[in-house]
């Protein structure tokens, strides 16, 4: 589907001016099942120019899409991502001269996502990887405050058998995809093309975790096979395309700071790698071993861990019990999801304050809610108001029958200090994610200060 207008512009200008003489394009999306991505391409015969193409939602003026194109000649392509399914879009092409068009680069077919029933309000653009059950592969999505899906791109299955996933939008919208089992790290525009590798890392494939580091290095979790048939587990940070540093398990194993792993299949259960702030150490969670252990950047030694039993004591023995997602903030405080696999019926957040030399670790916040457990999945993350935003993942299997089913997905915005939770939204009852992400949907709308 193409749709296409004459532009009228007698001078083409530089920069586009509010003067210029634009042209209305209504884009009505009522036959297709999701979001999409557009391509605006501008033909100039002559000068170089910009332009820009702005959305505006029929129904909700505060829903605007934006893209600006590069200053160009002859044809170029703009990027707008984020519309919805089934509703009119007002567009406008500014500056420029000659046919504007804008093309439908992609729809997503039949896939059809049931929207979550939103509680409460202030919830923030989530980003997260969907599924149908915990063993398929499953589809990168966006969600709006409102519930609403702004982006969709189904994983392939010949990219992973499982798609665990963290997400990330950078500044100029593109979005950076870490992390997932056997899916290779790889940067995604908006409209889902795949723009950038990770090279190869030395200690295995990437797997469950990666983190982007605030200088925009990444820190890479990965797992492969020991000489022995069982499973280890490394660390590898790449900045400017290249590994600049890196763990491997096996190096630690031969030292004696490791023990070997005590069973074939994922022994150590390594599910997260988080460089401390102070640049010093990395923490890597073992969560088949309840313990988070320290590595030493410049050693690369372990050098203690966190723990029930650990140099860096729990207050609590049955606290971080299969642990998933912690997150290390300056002046040691830890935010991390306790899950209680197989332990005690029941999960929570924990705010840990973990001091610089190994000693007693002190508790500062806690959260959970009746009918909350989740032996294997889930996470957390503090949003800039110092909220806490919970995935309370899939919960499925024995372990879980006394879990309504229908309620056994479930993103929420909680107060730390009253545990009250402002904001929920609860997934369908056949869907379920590993963790969600806060976004800026503003960046991947391209509409940021409108």
């Amino acid at each position: 589907m193409i749709l296409a207008a004459w532009l009228g512009c007698s001078e083409p200008e530089s920069v586009p001016d509010p003067t210029t003489p634009t042209v209305a394009l209504d884009l009505e999306v009522v036959e297709l099942s999701n979001p999409l991505a557009v391509e605006l391409r501008s033909e100039v015969p002559d000068d170089a120019v910009t332009a820009d193409v702005r959305c505006v939602a029929a129904d909700d003026a505060t829903d605007v899409l934006l893209a600006v194109a590069p200053v160009f000649e002859g044809w170029s392509t703009v990027e707008v991502a984020g519309f919805r399914a089934d509703v009119a879009y007002a567009c406008e092409v500014r500056a420029g001269r000659g046919r504007a068009e804008i093309e439908l680069e992609r729809s997503l077919g039949d896939l059809r996502i049931d929207p979550p029933a939103i509680e409460g309000e202030g919830g923030p653009w989530t980003a997260m990887v969907l599924r149908t059950d915990q063993g398929a592969v499953g589809t990168l999505v966006v969600l709006d405050p409102l519930g609403r899906t702004r982006f969709a791109l189904p994983l392939e299955p010949e990219l992973g058998d499982r798609s665990r996933a963290d997400w990330y939008v950078e500044d100029d919208g593109t979005t950076l995809l870490l992390g997932g089992s056997s899916l290779s790290p790889r940067r995604i525009a908006r409209t889902g093309r795949v723009v950038w590798w990770a090279p190869p890392l030395p200690t295995g494939a990437n797997d469950h975790d990666g983190q982007l580091l605030d200088d925009g290095a990444k820190l890479f979790l990965t797992r492969s096979q020991g000489p022995d048939g069982r499973d280890v587990f490394g660390v590898d940070e790449v900045r400017d395309g290249e590994v600049s540093w890196s763990f491997a398990a096996l190096d630690a194993v031969a030292r004696g700071e490791l023990v070997p792993n005590p069973r074939g299949d994922d022994g150590y259960g390594a599910n997260a790698a988080r460089l401390d702030p102070a640049g010093d150490r990395v923490w890597v969670s073992l969560h088949v071993q309840n313990r988070i252990i320290a590595v030493d950047r410049t050693s690369g030694s372990v050098i203690g861990a966190i723990g029930a039993t650990e140099a860096w004591s729990l207050p609590d023995p049955d606290w971080l019990v299969s642990q998933h997602d912690p997150h290390v903030y300056e002046g040691g405080r830890f935010l991390v999801l306790d899950n209680g696999a197989f332990h005690r019926p029941w999960s929570q957040v924990l705010e840990l304050l973990v001091p610089t030399s190994p000693g007693p670790v002190v508790a500062l916040r806690r959260f959970t809610e009746p009918g909350w457990y989740e032996p294997v999945m889930g996470g957390v993350e503090e949003l800039a108001d110092g909220s806490w935003l919970v995935t309370r993942a899939h919960c499925f299997g024995a372990a879980c029958d006394g879990n309504d089913p229908s309620a056994r997905s479930q993103l929420l915005v909680v107060d730390p200090d009253t545990s009250e939770v402002r904001w929920r939204a609860v997934l369908g009852p056949d869907d379920t994610t590993y963790r969600a992400r806060q976004v800026e949907g503003c960046l991947l709308l391209g509409a940021c200060g409108i």
